[in-house]
């Protein structure tokens, strides 16, 4: 768990929430981390893809 959601604003002409968090760790003291596997990034992709307009310069 990175943190608890403190604050949210959304921006109407945005595909996105900026969010505030309350972090659970302090993360600039961590020595060590583990790189976990995303086992649904070909789903995670595909819904992006299909929820963002593409920009000028990708068409």
């Amino acid at each position: 768990m990175v943190g608890t959601v403190k604050d949210y604003r959304y921006k109407g002409a945005e595909t996105f929430y900026e969010i505030d968090l309350n972090l659970s760790t302090k993360f600039n003291q961590l020595q060590f981390v583990y790189v976990v596997l995303n086992k649904l990034e070909l789903e995670q992709d595909s819904l992006e893809k299909a929820s963002i307009p593409p920009q000028p310069d990708e068409q």
